[in-house]
């Protein structure tokens, strides 16, 4: 079973080109990438397979980075997105068969 993730990264020590490289390998989809101040930024989203957890994963992206840099700092934010908190607000009449399709997109 995966995971979604929205990932961010930010790295000191290398490019934005090489950034962009390493996460376009391990298949996670670019939203945004920046270079400031010697730090790579990027963020994206993607999914964890196989039970790997977002420790491990940050230490697979650290080794990586730290082949192109020894001395690169690696930083690693995870924002699960299959099952987020959501509030509704207002009523509409729905029919049962349309409840049931909400519910089943909605994993419930």
């Amino acid at each position: 079973m995966s995971r979604l993730y929205k990932i961010t990264v930010m790295v000191r020590g290398i490019t934005k080109v090489e950034i962009q490289t390493i996460m376009e390998d391990l298949d996670w989809e670019e939203e945004y990438s920046e270079y400031y101040n010697g730090i790579a930024l990027y963020e994206g989203t993607g999914s964890l397979y196989g039970g790997r957890t977002e420790s491990s994963y940050h230490t697979s992206l650290e080794e990586k980075f730290k082949r192109i840099n020894k001395h690169a700092k690696v930083l690693t934010r995870w924002v699960y997105l299959d099952d987020q908190p959501y509030e509704e607000f207002g009523s509409i009449d729905i029919d049962p068969l349309e409840e049931t399709i909400l519910e089943a997109k909605d994993g419930k």
